[in-house]
């Protein structure tokens, strides 16, 4: 079973430092916008698309 953590944060609280070292603590991988900004980029897709924020009809 893999674990997923997902922290909601304010820009600029620190959410970023708190979700590596929970990551780091728990050896699980941490992720954040910068995955889905070089995903976007090699696969030539909007970076809108992988963070969810596309609308759909």
């Amino acid at each position: 079973m893999n674990t997923l953590i997902n922290i909601g944060r304010s820009f600029g609280s620190g959410g970023g430092y708190v979700g590596q070292a929970i990551g780091q603590k728990l050896g699980i991988p941490f992720y954040d916008n910068a995955l889905i900004s070089k995903v976007a980029e090699e696969s030539g897709y909007s970076k809108s698309l992988f963070a969810g924020e596309e609308k759909r009809s």
